[in-house]
């Protein structure tokens, strides 16, 4: 029988008008090639709530999503379970308790997190064979379709049928057992992982995962057979930095240049 997942899509002011819309979550799950056991819609700082649950409660009542939730309702409880205090997240909370929400909240035993604007190159069912290659093998954390950046040509120890093995972890979309990331994992300190670009003002969720999957050997399995894309807007709503912000983008930068091209591969120097 296929693996009983749950297909989580985050949006925030920015995305939620044209991510809680007709068809959007049919689409996915075309792209996707196969149905999910629940479709939730993620709702996460948005400036009329009331505009975002009316349009919810339409897409609720054509049957096209199971539920919506809103992150603040449910950050408490996630963090708790996560083992983090609002103060961890920095004064970045954004980027990272939409994630801890949705690896939280109750439901099937995996999840597929889906950013509001990712979509895949063609249709492809990748999820399947992704997760009973997890289930084959233990020591996989996470798997993903390749990314347009190509990450997959330099991150890879390892291949495995259609899968490329290695270190390193992107929210943007992922596949993940529910007990793997819904307990307190998330204060692992990792010098490779200064890499993300958020690091200089707070570890996000990005950043935290990847520490911990170095610091216990865990990898992701990479789907060769399908490409997602993702706009060319990372970083637009990034806030500015203050000036000790800055110099420790700069201190990231040279631990980034010190642990040369082998980044990527290596385990973890513990921050």
């Amino acid at each position: 029988m296929p693996a009983q997942i749950d297909l989580v899509v985050n949006s925030f002011e920015r995305t939620y008008r044209q991510t809680i819309a007709l068809g959007v979550f049919p689409r996915i799950e075309e792209e996707n090639c196969r149905a999910f056991a629940r479709r939730i819609a993620l709702i996460n700082n948005v400036d009329d709530p009331g505009d975002a649950r009316a349009r919810a409660e339409v897409l609720l009542s054509r049957g096209e999503i199971d539920a919506y939730v809103f992150v603040a309702d449910h950050l408490e409880r996630a963090l708790q379970i996560c083992g983090l205090t609002p103060a961890e997240l920095g004064r970045i909370p954004h980027y990272s308790d939409c994630a801890l929400v949705a690896v939280t909240l109750e439901g099937a035993p995996w999840l597929l997190y889906w950013d509001a604007e990712v979509h895949l190159e063609h249709r492809y069912n990748w999820v399947d064979p992704a997760a009973e290659f997890m289930d084959e093998d233990l020591g996989i954390f996470a798997a993903n379709p390749a990314s347009w950046r190509g990450e997959v040509n330099w991150s890879t120890l390892d291949h495995k049928g259609p899968f490329a093995l290695g270190y390193g972890f992107s929210d943007a979309v992922f596949l993940g057992r529910r007990s793997e990331f819904a307990r307190p994992i998330y204060r692992e300190r990792c010098l490779i992982s200064l890499r993300y670009p958020l690091s200089h003002i707070a570890a996000d969720f990005e950043q935290r995962v990847d520490s911990y999957m170095r610091g216990h050997r865990r990898l992701r399995a990479t789907h060769t057979g399908v490409i997602y894309y993702h706009p060319e807007n990372v970083g637009v709503s990034y806030p500015k930095p203050a000036r000790t912000e800055r110099l420790k983008r700069l201190r990231n930068h040279l631990i980034f240049r010190l642990l040369g091209k082998s980044h990527l591969s290596h385990p973890c120097l513990r921050a």
